[in-house]
């Protein structure tokens, strides 16, 4: 038959070191992402590192979702409960693949684990800039225009945290 190719079994493992490969250069570049060495210089800055990392999140869900992981899974690497995990990402439609390599598994796991910790570190610092702006007598509205989302969203997620005035 032409046009067709068979693959040995050797040949098989292939993707699967290769993605593993992969997933060792996704866990080196959240382990220190260039953003982490500096804080941001703006509200606005750091609002953009918060989506960033919260898009990474999301990612790697998918991936290790796909991967065959389990909510419980996810909810560890991310240190939240498993409730918490299903409900923030169980929209996304997943296909499962549990024909995996299971280092494929523990691998995204290993960089979900990673890039939560991204997310909640950018995350205090937009914090962090709210409660600056508001002791600097920054109103509501120009906090959520920094952000990029409405004043009444601003307050919502800011406006009852532990900055509060």
């Amino acid at each position: 038959m032409k046009g067709r190719t068979f693959h040995t079994t050797s040949d098989a493992a292939t993707p699967s070191r290769l993605l593993i490969a992969e997933m060792y250069k996704a866990a080196a570049d959240a382990k220190e992402p260039p953003w982490l060495r500096t804080p941001p210089a703006s509200l606005n800055e750091a609002a953009l590192r918060a989506a960033y990392a919260r898009g990474r999140v999301l990612k790697w869900v998918r991936i290790s979702r796909f991967r065959g992981g389990s909510w419980q899974q996810i909810a560890v690497a991310l240190r939240i409960s498993r409730q918490a995990a299903w409900s923030r990402f169980r929209q996304q439609p997943i296909i499962r693949n549990v024909h995996d390599d299971e280092r494929l598994l523990t691998g995204a796991l290993k960089v979900l684990g990673l890039w939560g910790i991204r997310m909640q570190e950018a995350e205090k610092w937009t914090e962090e800039l709210v409660h600056q702006a508001r002791v600097a007598g920054w109103s509501w509205g120009r906090i959520g225009s920094e952000l990029g989302v409405r004043r009444q969203t601003a307050w919502e997620r800011f406006g009852k945290s532990r900055y509060t005035e």
